[in-house]
């Protein structure tokens, strides 16, 4: 008898960790952190922002993404959430939200993402 409610007890515990497991794993797919299982983003040669060129008008919004490639050219992964968007050129008027830039200017605009304080992508806006 105590062997039956010891094992039930165990089955029990590995179910309710595989429920919270899944819970968990879950999660962390939806946040979109996006690094690639195994690989390590210090592996990380250089990043592409996203959209490369695009066009709006004075007063619309543009949403930038930046992934991390090695240096074989395999993705890493999405390193958004991580790299500092900015515009180059002085007196664009605009402002950033997070990856989302708010154009106040008409004009043409140098879009730079830096990833890790150290890697840089531009795109033309």
């Amino acid at each position: 008898m105590r062997v039956r409610i010891t094992l039930l007890l165990l089955l029990g515990l590995l179910a309710a960790g595989l429920a919270v497991g899944n819970a968990v794993v879950g999660l962390v797919q939806a946040s979109r952190l996006d690094l690639s299982p195994g690989l390590d983003p210090s592996d990380g040669q250089y990043i592409v922002i996203s959209p490369g060129d695009s066009t709006i008008t004075a007063g619309s919004t543009e949403t930038y993404t930046a992934e991390l490639f090695d240096g074989d050219d395999n993705s890493l992964g999405y390193v958004t959430e991580n790299t500092t968007f900015s515009i180059v050129e002085s007196g664009h008027g605009g402002f950033w939200s997070a990856n989302t830039y708010t154009s106040a200017k008409m004009g043409t605009w140098t879009v730079r993402g830096t990833y890790n304080g150290t890697l840089t992508d531009d795109a033309s806006l």
